[in-house]
């Protein structure tokens, strides 16, 4: 079962109503990050089954130091990841040295066809990788 204020919590975060059903994130395209999931395990692995079934377009990228057990979760165990620093977000070419961007960039062509990694990605990927405890340099 899924908690009404978790379903409100990713709806804010996607800037949807609040209080609107899974629904509204049907014909949404979007990345949903859900960090240190392994607190919630049972939650999030209904939330995800239910925003999957539901979004087609939605890819959800979720951290845990356990499996969620999730219908057609893909587990991909990972040492530390270096992100890259503020000073390496001048390229494409530069960022792809980092082993943060490349799980990433990889996790992502594995579920959008023909994903490319452009210039003014960069920053928010490097948010997020960031986010997600890799070790920055020069934060």
């Amino acid at each position: 079962m899924i908690r009404r204020e978790v379903v409100d919590h990713v709806l804010r975060s996607l800037g949807l109503e609040v209080g609107s059903t899974l629904e509204a994130l049907k014909a949404r395209h979007a990345l949903l990050v859900l960090d240190n999931c392994e607190h919630v395990l049972e939650r999030c692995r209904h939330l995800v089954e239910a925003l999957l079934r539901g979004a087609p377009r939605l890819s959800i990228l979720v951290t845990s130091r356990e499996p969620l057990q999730a219908a057609g979760e893909t587990v991909q165990r990972v040492a530390p990841l270096v992100v890259p620093p503020v000073s390496a977000l001048h390229s494409v070419e530069q960022v792809m040295g980092y082993s943060a961007v490349q799980l990433f960039v990889s996790r992502a062509r594995a579920r959008q066809q023909g994903f490319a990694l452009r210039q003014q990605d960069l920053k928010a990927l490097r948010e997020i990788c960031r986010r997600l405890d890799g070790f920055a340099p020069g934060h």
